[in-house]
């Protein structure tokens, strides 16, 4: 592996967390959901909002896991910021480093 690929082990390794977070979240909605379901309503019914509600509490799972992960990354000690001057006069930029 080159030192180009050096960030897929790490690029892997965050996937499978963000899978295995999203997928366990999104089952155990769906099990409490699935609870509040009244037996009244067909076996069809039942499925198709268990389908639905699955699909959309997992959207909404990868956007919030995805929030956390870039506020752990804006938070962790190996990203900080540095104040540079800017092109015009007066005014300053921030830059990675």
């Amino acid at each position: 592996m080159s030192s180009s690929d050096s960030w897929r082990p790490v690029a892997l390794r965050r996937r499978l967390l963000l899978v295995f977070l999203v997928a366990t979240q999104t089952l155990v909605g769906m099990l409490l959901f699935s609870r509040t379901v009244p037996e009244q309503a067909g076996s069809v019914t039942i499925a198709a909002l268990l389908t639905v509600f699955g699909v959309l509490f997992a959207w909404i799972g990868v956007g919030f896991w995805t929030a956390v992960f870039g506020f752990v990354a804006l938070r962790s000690v190996c990203y900080t910021h540095r104040e540079v001057p800017a092109n015009r006069e007066g005014e300053k930029t921030v830059e990675a480093g």
